[in-house]
């Protein structure tokens, strides 16, 4: 039977810090915790200007429910802004704050309306600076997998925490010396004061606000403010810190927290249960239960009634919740909502099993974790009832299905006789789950439920000699090939919701299947998550991955094992809820993600994964029709992504700074002794920030020790998860191809490239991208194919796909992308993408289109690529320790130049850096350097190659000042400049030339973040001349037609260009694009959008090197048709392309006549 315990007993906040206990009862003990300091918002008012009004309010204390709350001071504001000006609420004078504070939280709840909070921050010379907040709100697509129909199931109290307001004592350390007085000038001067919060009504309601629409138009909020907070420690320095992720909050010496409305949506007296478990499913180590009103529409009460959960260790827990109605019935329950709890200096001790016992009414196996013994052909449950809480004729209705929700048993038992058990047993097969009900019945009402996850442990797998020789490699799949790969997406399905059952909709996916062949897709994308797949240690659920390869395989398809998941939101698990470790955390020991995302270098998790995909490499060895595994880069460490953009970077975990120490020292650097206890260890450097700057805008380099050790760790610990995956899947498979998915996350992905070469490919997720070719370009150069991912799931449009397929082929052999998408977002006529987003629906004529002009993009990619003869050398280093200071996917120096030559000035270029041995700088007749910082490896590289040439052999351009940084001298300035003037046998002046970094290229009407870059026309040519460059393919765009409402290059529409050959030369191939003005979304509007923007434009083709005689010119993709003959002299010859919408891809085959003896060779 339950111990209903007391709630917290009520306290007064007072502004300054006290010990409080807080009532935890953990098997009889209680625990002390510390408040930190309040700040009370009694005499605060709100203020706004003349189009708005807005008023704040105290809540009285006087509560019906008296007994079981506790006091706090509330705050009511309301406002009306209709044109959105902000509210400011303002204390009668500004509140100091104190010198070691790291943030600001505070409680709040939205009961009208929608907003965001800012805090408003006075430093000591009197200016204002605008401090920004992250909250617990559900975020869109959400970090814990909900989806926003289940946000109603979350409070209305959210959290608020500011980005981390403390300041660095290092600026003479990170900062370069003649940075240094700008970067102090940054500096908020102390000490700092609240000037007060403001309120910003939005514009549109946020992804978790549900039903606020109408109070949004009107420009009408309310809301309710609680307990504002200073945090003078951060996760390091904190004596314990938590984050519950299934709400998204996260506290440092406070204990958790959950509502009335965390645990129903019922507006009504509430009889509640919460149990606390140490693992998934495991004992109760901690119960909880009252009476008490829930009621959305009552904030004030709810915040009061809060329940606080108790201090615990250092692990991962799961909660349980039950209500009741008044009546005695039962109202809801809400399963294994995650706990973490990232460190605990103290680690209190953990209860025994059975000490804190949940309401008795509970399903048990006798088995560790839930799992059975494959030998085993019989489960037997036991369901414990509490004690005279029915009457004899009370019944139990067991209900038990199995992963695929086929139903094994639904039967009414008796009530045993009281302190009896109820024994349950089934028939069970090796390798599957099982999921059971139990609710107990009185006359028909409902009084409680229990459930229980369990399985029976698979068998292990027949040994396969080896993979089939019907089984292409990589470069059997790729090389010479376009090859679609569909994706199922169930982005609208449940998501999280117990049972795990597979949520399949058969019907959607065979159609799916069918719209994918329609589409001229060669394979799937299967799901292959560990969590979905050993939901149970042990039980491998391998029953829903077999049965989609196979149906696929029905269609023709082949598969492809991918992270994406097995596409039922039910089930989209990255890790086993049954594994515990230490999660990623950051400089600031805090998880900004939020939910347990465990550090690679534990060996639970290292370990765990290699084992678990080797045993699914292992049952799919012999399969014929899986060609290719697909393995998300996870992000290990470096920056975060998700939430916001308040700077950090990851992971100081306890096993990463134990990996750091062994690595740093396998490099013949001393350790730091202190590398295991927090804050993390001097010679691993945190991220050097300052409050409301951003990383980019922080003057000059980062080129201390610290901070470069901590970024090469980032990249070692992504290549090493690699090359442990690789090893995994190749002491195998020795045949399948892996691709790597790059993700946007910081690290220097090139340097694995090599690794690669062994059936690997490195892919994208951010098709049409353009920025995507310089990874492409260091790929192909090591022989290694690059694959993209359509950015838009499914083509929304002919110019999307046009500008896929054309980028994706750039300096490549083969095509390879990805679209995803599920059946019911196939739709008769397009959808107009909503404004900043692009649409997720495709309209049914872009499956034939995408097929029809399949044969096109083949012929184009079988022909070779004419080779660059421009080199770009660009910086990684640049974008580690300088610029973003995160070397993310496209962060590297020299991407501007690249592009700008390519898109702007139609020169075709390859791309290097420090990190690619293996690309030959003598190919190329010049190569353009970029990136202020530059290892010294590269500059000595560079000082080589132009030294090896001699006698003006071998020529550079020098883009803006390369090298004025060298991390291994910090020191010293312009080192490879003074290196090509000292060094013998180097001509600077014969050499060497020098070009400004290229601008951006604005134009009328187009936003100045959207402009591409572009050098001086002349004097790039001049520089062209001299390093012997030719174009030998250019277009010249002609005047626009039509009502284009944007006027950007009206009277000069700008084209892209590629240039092919068939591998005797005498076919050549041309393919140009037009230009369009779009950012990263790739979002690339419909024809009829476009036409209405740009208008047509067309475009006269100059080819120059083709050999003399007559040439046939066809146009074989849009618009299909026989240009005519050329008549070609001195090499040269142009002829019209049709006009053409931005993003429209024409394509041209040139054909010499026989009777022509000179042809273009690639």
């Amino acid at each position: 039977m339950t111990q209903f315990l007391p709630p917290s007993p009520p306290h007064a906040r007072t502004g300054k810090m006290i010990p409080l206990l807080c009532a935890f009862i953990v098997s009889g003990m209680a625990i002390a915790a510390t408040v930190p300091e309040t700040i009370s918002l009694a005499g605060w008012t709100a203020k706004t200007d003349a189009r708005a009004t807005a008023s704040i309010a105290t809540e009285p204390q006087e509560l019906a429910h008296a007994a079981n709350t506790m006091a706090a001071d509330l705050f009511r504001v309301n406002y009306h802004s209709p044109e959105r000006a902000n509210i400011s609420l303002v204390p009668p004078e500004p509140v100091p704050l104190p010198d070691d504070l790291k943030n600001l939280t505070l409680w709040f709840a939205r009961a009208e309306g929608d907003f965001t909070l800012l805090f408003n921050i006075r430093d000591a010379a009197g200016a204002h600076h605008e401090l920004k907040v992250n909250t617990s709100r559900l975020p869109h697509g959400g970090p814990v997998g909900w989806k926003q129909h289940r946000a109603r199931e979350w409070s209305i109290w959210s959290q608020a925490t500011s980005y981390r307001i403390d300041t660095p004592a290092d600026i003479a350390e990170r900062a370069q010396p003649e940075y240094q007085d700008a970067t102090r000038a940054l500096v908020w001067p102390r000490p700092l004061s609240l000037a007060g919060i403001t309120i910003k009504p939005a514009k549109s309601p946020a992804y978790d606000a549900l039903g606020a629409g109408p109070a949004v138009k009107a420009g009408t909020g309310s809301l309710f403010l609680a307990e504002l907070t200073t945090l003078t420690k951060n996760g390091f320095e904190a004596a314990w810190s938590w984050t519950f992720s299934s709400r998204c909050r996260q506290g440092r010496d406070t204990p958790p927290v959950l509502f009335l409305d965390d645990l129903t949506l019922a507006d009504a007296d509430t009889r509640y249960e919460v149990t606390l478990h140490r693992g998934y499913q495991g004992p109760v180590i901690w119960s909880r239960g009252g009476e008490a009103s829930s009621n959305r529409k009552d904030p004030v009460t709810l915040f009061r009634q809060r329940i606080l959960l108790p201090e615990l260790p250092r692990g991962r827990y799961f909660l349980n919740t039950k209500t009741w109605k008044p009546d005695g019935t039962f109202n809801e329950d809400r399963q294994f909502l995650e706990l973490v709890v990232i460190q605990n200096r103290d680690t209190p001790p953990l209860p025994p099993p059975g000490a804190q016992p949940d309401s008795g009414f509970q399903l048990r196996s006798d088995m560790p974790s839930h799992v059975f013994p494959h030998t085993v052909a019989t489960a037997a449950l036991r369901l414990t009832l509490p004690a005279a809480r029915t009457n004899a004729n009370a019944t139990v209705h067991v209900r038990i299905v199995d992963y695929n929700n086929r139903a094994l048993m639904r039967k009414n038992f008796p009530r045993p006789t009281d302190g009896d058990d109820l024994r349950v047993s089934l028939p069970v097969e090796p390798g599957m789950e099982y999921f059971a009900t139990a609710e107990l019945l009185d006359n028909g009402r409902l009084l409680d439920r229990a459930h229980l996850h369990f399985g029976v442990e698979s068998p292990p797998e027949p040994s396969a000699t080896r993979v089939p020789d019907s089984v292409p490699d990589r470069d059997a799949v790729l090389s010479g090939k376009v090859h679609y790969n569909a994706e199922y997406w169930e982005g609208d399905r449940p998501s999280r919701v117990f049972p795990w059952i597979n949520n399949m909709e058969p019907a959607a996916f065979e159609l799916f299947l069918q719209q994918a062949v329609r589409a001229g897709a060669k394979s799937v994308s299967i799901g292959d998550l560990w969590g979905n797949h050993e939901m149970l240690p042990g039980v491998y659920q391998w029953h829903e991955l077999d049965r989609r390869i196979e149906r696929a395989a029905h269609h023709g398809l082949k598969a492809f094992l991918a992270y994406t998941g097995d596409g039922s939101e039910g089930r989209q698990f990255s890790f086993p809820l049954w594994l515990d470790a230490a999660i990623r955390i950051d400089q600031a020991g805090d998880t900004p993600s939020r939910t347990f995302a465990p550090s690679w270098w534990d060996p639970a998790v290292r370990d765990g994964w290699l084992r678990y995909y080797k045993r699914l490499v292992t049952h799919v060895l012999a399969n014929p029709n899986v060609i290719g595994y697909r393995i998300t880069n996870y992000q290990l460490a470096g920056k975060t992504a998700g939430w916001g953009v308040d700077p950090s970077r990851l992971d100081y975990s306890a096993p990463a700074r134990a990996e750091f120490a062994r690595w740093i020292g396998s490099l013949n650097k001393t350790p730091d002794r202190n590398a295991l206890p927090p804050p993390p260890p001097p010679n691993m450097g945190a991220l050097f920030s300052l409050p409301g700057v951003n990383e980019r805008d922080l003057p000059g380099p980062d080129l201390s020790e610290a901070f470069q050790n901590f970024v090469n760790f980032n990249t070692y610990s992504h290549h090493a998860r690699l090359a442990d995956f690789f090893a995994a899947i190749r002491s195998l498979d020795p045949r399948r191809q892996i691709q790597v998915d790059q993700k946007p996350f910081p690290y220097a992905i090139e340097r694995s490239i090599p690794l690669l070469r062994d059936g690997g490919v490195l892919k994208n997720e951010d098709s049409p991208n353009f920025n995507a070719a310089v990874l492409r370009s260091m790929c192909v150069q090591a022989g290694v194919p690059y694959a993209e991912e359509l950015h838009n799931h499914m083509p929304t449009s002919r110019s999307i796909s046009d500008a896929t397929n054309f980028w994706s082929s750039y300096l490549s052999d083969g095509i390879f992308w990805l679209m995803r998408w599920h059946s019911r977002m196939i739709v008769k006529n397009e959808t107009t993408p909503p404004a900043g987003g692009f649409s997720q629906n495709t309209a049914e004529s872009m499956l034939d289109y995408q097929r029809d002009t399949l044969p096109a993009w083949e012929e184009w990619i079988r022909a070779r690529q004419i080779e660059p003869e421009v080199l770009v050398f660009g910086s990684r280093a640049q974008g580690l320790l300088a610029n973003w200071r995160s070397g993310g996917d496209y962060d590297i120096e020299g991407i501007r130049t690249f592009n700008a030559l390519f898109a702007w000035h139609q020169v075709p270029p390859h791309f290097a850096n420090e990190y690619t041995d293996w690309v030959r700088l003598d190919r190329f007749k010049t190569i353009f350097v970029c990136g202020e910082v530059m290892p010294l490896r590269a500059i000595e590289r560079l000082v080589a190659h132009v030294r090896g040439g001699g006698g003006g052999g071998n020529k550079i351009v020098l883009v803006g000042n390369p090298g004025k940084y060298c991390p291994e001298r910090p020191a010293e300035r312009d080192l490879l400049r003074r290196l090509l003037r000292d060094t013998p046998g180097i001509d600077f002046t014969a050499q060497i030339r020098e070009i400004a970094e290229p601008r951006r290229q604005p134009a009328p009407g187009v936003p100045e973040w959207q402009a591409p870059f572009g050098f001086p026309a002349q004097e790039l040519d001049a520089i062209l001349a001299w390093a012997g460059v030719t174009r030998r393919v250019s277009v010249k765009g002609g005047q626009r037609t039509g009502q284009a409402t944007n006027t950007s290059g009206a009277a000069d529409a700008r084209f892209e260009c590629q240039l092919r050959a068939s591998p005797d030369g005498n076919r050549v191939y041309v393919a140009i694009m037009r230009k369009w003005t779009g950012g990263y979304l790739g979002n690339i509007d419909y024809e009829r959008v476009l036409k209405t923007k740009y208008g047509l434009a067309p475009g006269t083709v100059t080819l120059a090197g083709l050999g003399n005689g007559r040439w046939r010119v066809e146009k074989f993709h849009r618009d299909v048709r026989d240009i005519g003959s050329l008549d070609v002299t001195n090499g040269s010859a142009t002829f019209e392309a049709d006009a053409a919408l931005a993003g429209e891809v024409q394509l041209f085959r040139l054909t010499r006549d026989s009777a022509s003896s000179v042809s273009l060779t690639p």
